[in-house]
């Protein structure tokens, strides 16, 4: 259920436009990942750090959000549509790339 909300949570991101960070959970492990933040597991999901931006908006976990595919495909220039399965597929393939110390 977490990482479906992760999913929903980039999805938020994209549609307003602004960068999404991985949070933190008391479900990682505290030991192997001291920062608590999902990011020990999966790549970043920008190359921006929280201290570069001016502006940084906490939002709670997200579970069910409406996928717009023509927007998204509009906002990712696809000249074809897309059906809703195959933005999940994507958000889904580069969100959860793991991380190198997990590869």
């Amino acid at each position: 259920a977490q990482l479906v909300s992760l999913k929903f949570g980039l999805l938020a991101a994209l549609l307003k436009g602004h960068v999404y960070h991985l949070p933190t959970s008391h479900y990682t492990n505290p030991v192997a990942c001291p920062s608590r933040s999902f990011d020990c597991y999966f790549e970043p999901a920008s190359n921006c750090t929280l201290a570069t931006h001016r502006k940084v908006i906490q939002v709670g976990i997200r579970w069910c959000t409406d996928v717009p595919e023509g927007r998204l495909g509009s906002l990712a220039g696809l000249a074809e549509p897309h059906p809703k399965e195959w933005f999940h597929a994507q958000l889904t393939a580069f969100l959860f790339r793991p991380s190198v110390a997990i590869r």
